[in-house]
């Protein structure tokens, strides 16, 4: 007789990691391979979040539409609703599937061990030395060259993982296009004018309130730049470019290097030249420490990596408000 306990459920899987491009990828390989035509995504998971699923999971459709689910941030489910979800699987047969998505690397063990090995997926971020390689075959796939310079210049000003990336690249093709519609080469000059936060006023407003820890002001200057972009994610990783600036600055100050203004980047090292930035990395240094730099720099990773889960736009400016209210409280 068969252990229920030990059941696998071959409708389950687990798409799992921080590297969101290729889990999406995934994840809709799934979706085309089983002929599951849409996919009910969720982020939240209280007891009425956790009730409903266990709902479709029990109940057929009158219809007969396949079930396919999405759990992402699936990581906050606690122990509890786990195993709830995980008994409720191993009891019932369902048509369809349900994918558990998280950029951690591990689950809660009642649902690890209801997945088949095949079922399991892992992405992680890419090295960094894959990453120009990556940059060069995005622009190609779009007909366009880019020289080191430009690739050195779109790393230090990104995030690392590939959606970034990607998004990033096309702005940056979307720019140079409206320019000239026969040019397909990248150059550093073309990184800069469309990605440098340093040339983004709004940009520049906002990490000027945050070193000078207003509150308010930060605020207004955030949802300023997000709805003029709007995009979240590139106010945010504009913010995260400054703050690790600050934080080789700020090392720089610990260690008395020579030359302070010289930092290190994703890229390699640059030296501040911008009087304007000189001052706001002064004021962020002296108004911060080196420790909550740090957490500083953690949260708006978090952040970043909210705004790309599928919030609507609304709730993601509400998530902004209240990061922000952390940081400037650091």
């Amino acid at each position: 007789m068969t252990n229920d306990s030990n059941k696998l459920v071959p409708s389950v899987y687990l798409v799992l990691g921080e590297e969101s491009k290729d889990a999406d990828d995934k994840i809709m390989s799934i979706q085309e391979a089983l002929s599951l035509p849409k996919a009910d995504v969720r982020f939240g998971f209280d007891a009425d979040d956790v009730a409903r699923t266990i709902s479709d999971i029990e109940t057929p459709s009158i219809f007969g539409d396949k079930l396919f689910l999405v759990m992402e941030n699936s990581e906050q489910l606690t122990e509890r609703n786990s195993a709830l979800l995980a008994k409720c699987l191993r009891a019932n047969r369902f048509d369809g599937a349900i994918v558990f998505r998280s950029e951690k690397n591990k689950l809660s063990s009642h649902l690890e061990n209801i997945v088949p090995k095949d079922n399991k997926f892992i992405y992680y971020l890419m090295f960094e030395n894959r990453k120009p390689q990556y940059v060069r075959s995005v622009f190609r796939k779009f007909g366009y060259s880019a020289d080191s310079d430009a690739i050195s210049a779109l790393l230090e000003l990104v995030d690392n993982d590939k959606s970034s990336i990607e998004r990033s690249c096309k702005r940056v093709i979307d720019s140079v296009s409206l320019l000239s519609a026969d040019r397909k080469s990248i150059s550093q000059a073309d990184i800069l004018d469309c990605l440098d936060f340093d040339r983004d006023e709004d940009s520049i407003e906002l990490f000027s309130h945050i070193a000078g820890r207003r509150l308010k002001p930060s605020i207004a200057s955030a949802e300023k730049a997000a709805r003029s972009n709007k995009n979240i994610s590139l106010v945010v990783l504009s913010l995260l470019g400054y703050v690790r600036r600050a934080l080789s600055y700020k090392k720089n100050l610990m260690d008395r290097v020579s030359n302070p203004w010289k930092i290190s980047t994703i890229a390699g090292e640059v030296v501040i030249k911008y009087p304007a930035e000189k001052d706001f990395l002064q004021t962020f240094a002296s108004n911060y420490s080196m420790e909550a730099s740090l957490c500083m720099q953690y949260i708006l990773l978090d952040l970043e990596r909210a705004t790309r889960s599928g919030m609507d736009f609304e709730t993601q400016m509400i998530r902004l408000a209240k990061d922000l209210t952390r940081i400037v409280r650091l």
